[in-house]
């Protein structure tokens, strides 16, 4: 079975798909995250397998797209949508 949310990756995985899904290239993610180019792409086919996927940028897209939080929308006094204020906003208020 495919994980196509990202859940099953790990840390190292994720920090690298998050690189590039940001416009990194391997190289500059692997030298970010103290790799080897050779390590990162060896971190990368393994994010893709599980993901299902056969590019790093797709599964880069796809793990940003699960990454999201989920934006909690509430509706104001006027009847407007309007996203709900971070918690423990003091200027929210």
């Amino acid at each position: 079975m495919m994980a196509q949310s990202g859940d099953d990756l790990n840390a190292r995985e994720k920090a690298l798909l998050r690189l590039l899904a940001q416009g990194h290239t391997v190289k500059t993610a692997a030298a970010i995250t103290a790799d080897s180019e050779n390590a990162a792409n060896e971190v990368l086919r393994s994010a893709r397998r599980k993901l299902g996927v056969a590019s790093s940028r797709e599964a880069a897209r796809l793990f940003a797209q699960s990454d999201q939080p989920s934006q909690k929308i509430v509706t104001n006094f006027l009847g407007l949508l309007m996203p709900l204020p971070p918690p423990n906003c003091p200027a929210c208020f």
